[in-house]
């Protein structure tokens, strides 16, 4: 079974044994279908836990595990990353893309020329931005419809504007 990263576990909450949860997903309600959180590490399922409670608090999820009762045991859960099962997740409309879907496609130029390959991407508030390793350098791409011009799903590559590109020598 393959999983994705939905989450990572901030700290502790209260005296109880509750985690303090991030979402890292563009989908936070994915977590109030969690009945086991599956925990990683460096991307390696380390733990399975049953979950008791769910519930929000700012923007964190506040989640009480099954035999975890006190502050000092779920601090030791710090750091893990929360997975969730990909063939779970909701289906996307047709020009939508999870991003483990499109790691690793070829990016070009309108005029056809290799830029690199799509290898990360970082939330910048309104929009994503993409990270694109060249043959040299890293260069990074917002993510938006005047700079992300078409992405070819079955020859997997992105088609971009080279003057949104912006290399990360400056």
């Amino acid at each position: 079974m393959k999983y994705i990263k939905i989450g990572i576990i901030k700290n502790s909450h209260g005296l109880s044994g509750e985690v303090k949860v991030l979402p890292i997903t563009e989908y936070p309600e994915l977590f109030e279908t969690l009945k086991i959180l599956m925990l990683s590490k460096e991307g390696e399922i380390i733990k399975s836990l049953r979950v008791e409670e769910i519930r929000t608090h700012n923007e964190y999820y506040l989640i009480k595990l099954e035999d975890i009762n006190d502050k000092e045991t779920a601090k030791t859960l710090s750091g893990l990353e929360v997975m969730y099962p990909i063939h779970l997740l909701p289906k996307l409309n047709e020009n939508e893309y999870y991003w483990f879907e499109i790691v690793g496609w070829e990016v070009y130029d309108t005029d056809g020329n290799f830029i690199g390959t799509l290898v990360d991407y970082e939330e910048t508030g309104t929009a994503e931005a993409f990270r694109i390793k060249g043959e040299k350098t890293f260069y990074m791409i917002s993510n938006n419809k005047d700079h992300v011009l078409k992405m070819d799903k079955t020859r997997k590559r992105l088609i971009i504007n080279r003057d949104g590109l912006v290399s990360e020598d400056l």
